[in-house]
């Protein structure tokens, strides 16, 4: 009922979604992220349409009887654009690749995550 779960487009973006939890979901929870957000059209903030990001996540999901160590930390990096649509909102496309792996995830999604 009150598990959490890590990766996919409002944690880890390098990561497909709820990957990096155990089984049935984690009981203790670290998550940080830091993104930077460049205005990319030609009006200023907050009328410009498109945004180019770049960033960094962290975070590890584990059991209760198990201890965060730096083997269960996983990281992603990458980039994205954010379009400003009317009526719709926010649309979100993100490219994340896993640190120390060769795979990447592409997340389509809407609104900002934090």
């Amino acid at each position: 009922f009150e598990k959490f779960y890590l990766g996919g487009p409002n944690s880890l973006r390098g990561y497909p979604d709820r990957s990096i939890s155990p089984l049935g979901g984690g009981d203790r929870l670290i998550q940080g992220g830091l993104e930077l957000r460049l205005p990319l059209s030609g009006k200023n903030y907050p009328d410009h349409f498109l945004t180019g990001i770049l960033f960094v996540d962290t975070g590890s999901n584990i059991r209760e009887d198990q201890k965060f160590t730096a083997d269960t930390f996983k990281s992603s990096y990458g980039f994205g654009f954010r379009f400003r649509l009317p009526f719709i909102g926010l649309f979100r496309l993100d490219m994340g690749y896993p640190v120390n792996k060769s795979d990447r995830q592409i997340h389509i999604s809407l609104a900002h995550t934090f």
